[in-house]
């Protein structure tokens, strides 16, 4: 992904100059649908687009200190509510893991009518959505930021049981066979440690 300079500008120190006062910039909340279902999400101020992705039991509105900061700084910023979080329905039983929730954001750009690709910000829970949406849709993304952010790890996808190991074969009479499964293993050891012997002398 190229660094335009909308990632140029989030270089820069978010505090320098910017006063918060009653006259600063705010959000407006709206809803819309995506697939079919409710979202709230806060949108203010116009430039670059920057998408903010909550954390984990949050919302946009948590954030607002920070968000007025950036409006304040010429860019136009989109706080979502992810699913099933301040007012946003919940995703489909069995597709709430990361996969499903970047393609909510690819599908909530898509509802709210931003065709540019946009700078992610994501904290935490947040940060594990921005960092699979731009995995699974690059020509959203310009630019990630990510704060104190999970990492694909955090959610594992959820697999099938490995199949049970094949039945062993009877060995000979007295362990036979695994005598003959550590023989090997035995003889590379040996020869593993006589040079290590041998330079000690």
């Amino acid at each position: 992904m190229a660094n335009g300079p909308c990632t140029s500008a989030l270089r820069m120190p978010l505090y320098e100059g910017v006063a918060s006062t009653a006259k600063s910039p705010l959000l407006e909340w709206h809803r819309t649908e995506v697939s079919g279902r409710v979202a709230s999400y806060g949108v203010g101020g116009t430039g670059d687009p920057i998408v903010f992705l909550h954390g984990w039991g949050l919302s946009g509105r948590t954030y607002k200190a920070a968000l007025k900061r950036l409006l304040a700084r010429g860019f136009q910023v989109w706080a979502p509510a992810l699913p099933g979080f301040d007012g946003s329905e919940a995703l489909p039983p069995g597709r709430d893991d990361l996969a499903h929730y970047a393609r909510w954001v690819d599908e909530f750009l898509a509802a709210v009518g931003v065709p540019e690709p946009v700078v992610l910000m994501g904290h935490s829970f947040g940060g594990g959505i921005a960092i699979q949406t731009a995995h699974d849709w690059p020509e959203r993304v310009r630019g990630l930021v990510l704060i104190n952010s999970i990492g694909g790890s955090a959610l594992p996808e959820r697999r099938a049981p490995p199949p049970p190991a094949p039945p062993r074969s009877p060995g000979r009479p007295g362990g036979g066979n695994s005598e003959r499964a550590t023989r090997p293993s035995r003889l590379l050891a040996r020869r593993a440690y006589r040079p290590m012997r041998r330079s000690h002398r």
